[in-house]
């Protein structure tokens, strides 16, 4: 698959990209949290292991307003406004919101997070640089 590159060079935020963990080497594919645009439900990584989950329901409404900032933040880092800031404003939602997540505790004792980045399924490590994304193995 190919990847999608804007023009100054940054990743699209809501392609299915295919990596190479930077760890074990094992190739990945990261796939948007959110399927497109017509919402389905977004998924959240957890803090501590390459588990996600379905997180937020478009019908339920306090998670629509959730949806809706999210949808915000991806469009402002798409625009390639100050990724530092859209992050840190995604740290801020996650703060106020992720007690409201459906499965908010994970199997092994972490959080599913809105600001968790998603990790390698083979061995954990955390891929940063794609917050509206989760990883899968490629197959």
């Amino acid at each position: 698959m190919k990847r999608n590159v804007s023009q100054s060079g940054l990743l699209s935020e809501l392609s299915i990209i295919d990596i190479i963990c930077p760890s074990c080497r094992r190739q990945l594919r990261l796939y948007p949290k959110c399927p497109g645009p017509f919402e389905q439900g977004w998924m959240m990584n957890c803090t501590i292991c390459s588990n996600k989950n379905l997180a937020l329901d478009p019908y339920d409404k306090m998670h629509l307003n959730i949806i809706s900032e999210l949808n915000k933040l991806i469009e402002q880092y798409q625009k390639e406004e100050t990724r530092e800031k859209v992050i840190s404003q995604i740290v801020s939602l996650a703060e106020k919101y992720d007690q409201y997540l459906l499965y908010s505790v994970c199997e092994c004792g972490g959080n599913l997070s809105i600001a968790a980045y998603p990790k390698c399924p083979y061995c954990d490590i955390e891929i940063t640089g794609y917050i509206f994304h989760y990883a899968d193995e490629k197959a």
